[in-house]
């Protein structure tokens, strides 16, 4: 699991990951990735490199959801695989958090009230 964070216009913090968010893949990711979700700064996570999200991947944007949510800022998943996006879906992600097919329409997200 690669994840590289990119800042963009609007005050948005941009994340690209690529790889599973398996077990190994969340461990080394998840401290960084929830760093990131501290400054309370809207977060757009491109997940179109990632190809699998465990129970841990799942578990983690929940976290992070949560932290973005006490700081009046919102996540929005980008370009999830249908599989991937039907799950979130299932477990109720998508009440926390966003889920995007294309930039303009997370930007557009990110930046809602």
């Amino acid at each position: 699991m690669e994840m590289e964070v990119l800042e963009k216009e609007g005050g948005i913090t941009w994340v690209r990951m690529t790889g599973r968010l398996d077990l190994p893949g969340v461990e080394k990711i998840e401290k960084n990735f929830l760093g990131h979700a501290g400054p309370g700064r809207p977060m757009v996570v491109d997940l179109s490199g990632v190809p699998f999200v465990g129970s841990l991947g799942i578990a983690m944007f929940f976290q992070a959801a949560k932290i973005l949510k006490h700081r009046k800022a919102k996540l929005v998943l980008l370009s999830a695989a249908s599989q991937i996006e039907k799950t979130f879906r299932t477990v109720g992600l998508s009440e926390f958090a966003t889920l995007a097919r294309s930039e303009e329409e997370a930007r557009a997200a990110a930046a809602s009230d």
